[in-house]
């Protein structure tokens, strides 16, 4: 039997307001209402969103990255999640819960996102049936 995809609980997918080299949809590690509405505010909120989270530059002239956000990127949806969950996995959880007999995790991380606010997100996977 095939093992199941890790999941990220929440997570919210948005389309990009600036054309990325990555693609054009975003994974966020937050529930629809916490949205930074950054992303989608006058130019001059918006690019300081995306300097200050890492996404993009513009010479520094935002004051460059200043928080640890684990934003998927990504040409679909799928690929903005699974991009997420690649900088999840290459973050350092602040938890971690012993592995359930089918190889099972949850993972929890704390996100410091522009502006000060900080969240908890959780990896998981319920491991493999019948492992």
């Amino acid at each position: 039997m095939a093992a199941w995809p890790d999941e990220v609980d929440p997570v919210t997918l948005v389309p990009v307001r600036y054309s990325l080299r990555e693609g054009s949809w975003l994974a966020l590690p937050n529930d629809p209402w916490d949205t930074p509405r950054e992303i989608f505010d006058d130019d001059d909120l918006a690019y300081g969103w995306y300097e200050n989270a890492g996404l993009t530059h513009f010479n520094g002239a935002y004051g460059g990255k200043t928080a640890n956000v684990p934003v998927g990127v990504g040409k679909t949806p799928q690929e903005a999640y699974e991009g997420l969950i690649r900088r999840l996995r290459d973050m350092e959880p602040v938890r971690r819960w012993d592995p359930t007999p089918d190889g099972g995790f949850i993972w929890e991380y704390e996100v410091d996102w522009p502006g000060g606010r900080r969240s908890t997100v959780n990896l998981s996977n319920p491991g493999e049936p019948g492992r």
